[in-house]
């Protein structure tokens, strides 16, 4: 029976009924018995997440989001905490962004998740726009850059995700070590200094004074 819905859900151009039918299977699984959720769906939704170009990609993300919420070792087991950062940045699902990367800092908070969370790959996957040394100059560039100045704010608006960028060194140091690299491209430094100047700079607010 398994492999029946595996087959059904991974029938790209296939029929939607049928599709939205498995998908609707394992969503009730990982509602009643997350802990018994089969190994082979999760695999499933692990790979239609990673495909960018299939139409049930979001839904399958936001599954495996929500899986991963209840029964994080399966989804670690099967390397989706891996493509649920990599959709974080991904400039095509901006709206789900905030939702992946805030998911996977309430597992990293969790003691009983953390363990299955490599914290230091998945900050290496938010900055690699920031890093990726041969990437081309152009309109698909600047989404990734953008997404990624979104995620690090994210990131730094939470006790968790301070606490990981600017202890790892794979973190908030690689950042600023980027402004002071002259082999950097000037878009990727201003975009640096960009999230840099939004995080730390002062606050103001106006307060007005009813003198009676």
């Amino acid at each position: 029976m398994h492999w029946l819905v595996i087959s059904s859900f991974e029938r790209e151009g296939g029929e939607l009924t049928e599709r939205m039918q498995a998908l609707k299977l394992m969503k009730q699984f990982i509602a009643v018995a997350p802990m018994e959720f089969p190994f082979g769906f999760a695999r499933s939704l692990v790979a239609t997440s990673a495909q960018t170009g299939d139409g049930f990609r979001r839904v399958a993300i936001e599954t495996l989001r929500e899986l991963a919420l209840a029964n994080s070792y399966l989804v670690a087991c099967c390397n989706g905490m891996k493509v649920l950062v990599e959709a974080a940045v991904d400039p095509a699902l901006h709206d789900a962004a905030d939702s992946l990367l805030l998911s996977v800092l309430h597992l990293v908070s969790q003691p009983s998740s953390r363990v299955n969370i490599n914290m230091a790959l998945d900050l290496r996957t938010l900055l690699s726009a920031f890093t990726d040394m041969d990437a081309t100059e152009g309109k698909e560039y600047r989404a990734r850059l953008a997404a990624a100045k979104a995620a690090v704010i994210t990131l730094m608006r939470t006790w968790v995700g301070i606490v990981h960028l600017t202890s790892d060194p794979l973190g908030l140091r690689v950042l600023v070590g980027l402004l002071r690299d002259n082999k950097v491209a000037p878009l990727v430094q201003d975009v640096v200094l960009d999230t840099l100047t939004e995080l730390f700079a002062p606050v103001v607010v106006k307060v007005s004074c009813i003198c009676n």
